[in-house]
């Protein structure tokens, strides 16, 4: 990539060329030439340096101007607010899913409000609402409970008498029961996850 440097010289080689017709360095002629060429020759190097300053300025601000506009969510993932969420088919263990999501630059779903556990079910909706994992778990501690995006955990949707806090049952499915709310699982257990990352 050529300097700001490099294009005022090649500016000045093309101005003199045009001006004189021959292929010699500005520097050689300029005592041959008369004032007035002189004068002009140096106007047309001051324009040529703005427009050379200007182009420079131009492409950075360009620049900058893309990547505000690539803020949005990756192709098939679905924006509420200000999070992505996106639908994992394939069955695993809550780690397995939950490492499947950090390799997309995400974590299981933490979620928030009603409106945002009403997104993630939609997503699961056309796979026929399947039992499916969640970032929640209180394998840390048992009875709290934490997202694996180390949000607070101050929103839930717990199916009446759970969680039962049963035998390593540490991690969250949602779509449990009839009512399509959570309860606590063996995180050993083979499920589909949803994933969500910041806008």
């Amino acid at each position: 990539m050529w300097s700001v440097h490099e294009y005022i010289n090649t500016g000045v080689r093309a101005v003199h060329n045009l001006h004189t017709g021959r292929l010699k360095l500005l520097a050689d002629t300029e005592k041959r030439e008369r004032p007035s060429i002189k004068r002009d020759t140096m106007k047309l190097l001051v324009v040529s340096a703005l427009l050379c300053g200007l182009m420079v300025l131009t492409t950075a601000a360009s620049k900058r101007h893309l990547v505000k506009r690539s803020t949005g969510c990756p192709f098939g993932w679905t924006r509420n607010s200000d999070r992505c969420f996106l639908f994992v088919p394939t069955a695993m263990s809550w780690a397995r899913a939950e490492r499947n999501c950090l390799s997309m630059g995400a974590n299981l779903a933490s979620v928030h409000s009603s409106s945002e556990y009403k997104t993630i079910q939609s997503l699961t909706a056309p796979h026929g609402n399947p039992k499916t994992w969640i970032g929640g778990t209180d394998a840390p501690q048992e009875g709290i409970w934490l997202w694996s995006d180390g949000s607070s955990f101050h929103y839930s949707y717990w199916c009446p008498e759970e969680p039962t806090n049963g035998q390593n049952q540490h991690c969250i499915q949602m779509n449990y029961g009839d009512s399509k709310c959570w309860d606590d699982m063996g995180c050993d257990r083979h499920l589909p996850s949803v994933c969500a990352k910041k806008v």
